[in-house]
């Protein structure tokens, strides 16, 4: 039985290699050879990605299809297959149809983060947030009473639950999320988002330090961190400082479009004349 399980893999592993070089074709051929001696669902989804994928590469986009429809009638209940099967589809424009293979898988599996944060970001991406942020609160519901210790898919969960409130404009409920992942994480990649919400609260010196932490993790390339930077500058009274960010800002953008919320907190370099030194300077009052 081992040897049979190894040589499975190793076709496997060479119809990946297939893949690789292109040669969709032959591998393809593989992949339906080791179909016929599995009954498996979830080395059947493994298979069934790369089979479909090879008929994408070679233009048979009916054929693709047509095997996922055939793999749900055999597994329904299988949520590798129906995932793949809504991800195939969601590629194809077809969100309907995504949309509701996405919730079959979060039904059938609602310990599956995984499931539920796709499905989350799928219906973000559909400007559908109130439903996102329901299918998050559901599955955070369900993980925290069976896991008393929050595994990584717990944290993104957390991570897509606070992005979304960003969006929202519920800005206190997504300082509150985005605070704790960054804390959680030594990696986090949103101190941009943090730095703009203490922005708003006028709360400079923790603005100043979260987009420094921004920063020094991305560089000074990121012309929308800078941006956020000089008003954090003018907010405490850096003038000079927030002036030759400005000017980098206006570098990478090519003009620097000042709004009236930004005025906000620009003002003091519009009360002394010196914002108007700035070259390609656009002011939209």
């Amino acid at each position: 039985m081992k040897g049979n399980r190894r040589s499975l893999f190793a076709k496997i592993r060479e119809a990946q290699g297939l893949f690789a070089k292109q040669e969709f074709t032959r591998a393809f051929n593989i992949l339906t050879e080791i179909e016929k001696n599995s009954n498996h669902p979830h080395l059947l989804a493994k298979i069934a990605n790369y089979k479909v994928q090879c008929l994408f590469q070679v233009g048979n986009v009916d054929s693709a299809v047509e095997y996922v429809e055939r793999l749900l009638s055999c597994y329904p209940l299988s949520g590798q297959v129906n995932f793949l099967a809504a991800s195939i589809y969601r590629k194809l424009g077809n969100q309907a149809r995504a949309g509701r293979l996405y919730l079959r898988c979060v039904c059938l599996y609602p310990s599956n983060t995984q499931y539920a944060l796709v499905y989350a970001q799928f219906l973000k991406e559909a400007l559908r947030l109130t439903e996102s942020v329901g299918i998050i609160r559901k599955s955070l519901k369900f993980n925290r009473r069976r896991d008393k210790n929050p595994d990584s898919g717990i944290y993104f969960l957390y991570l897509e639950l606070g992005l979304n409130f960003h969006v929202m404009g519920c800005m206190k409920r997504a300082l509150i999320l985005l605070t704790y992942c960054a804390q959680k994480n030594t990696d986090f990649p949103f101190y941009d988002l943090i730095a703009e919400i203490h922005l708003q609260n006028r709360d400079f010196i923790r603005a100043h330090d979260n987009i420094q932490k921004h920063l020094d993790a991305w560089g000074q390339s990121d012309p929308d961190a800078l941006y956020i930077l000089a008003k954090i500058q003018s907010g405490l009274n850096l003038k000079n400082e927030a002036l030759e960010t400005l000017e980098k800002c206006c570098k990478i953008w090519g003009e620097l479009v000042v709004t009236p919320g930004d005025m906000t907190y620009l003002f003091p370099l519009m009360q002394d004349g010196s914002l108007k030194n700035i070259s390609n300077l656009v002011l939209e009052l």
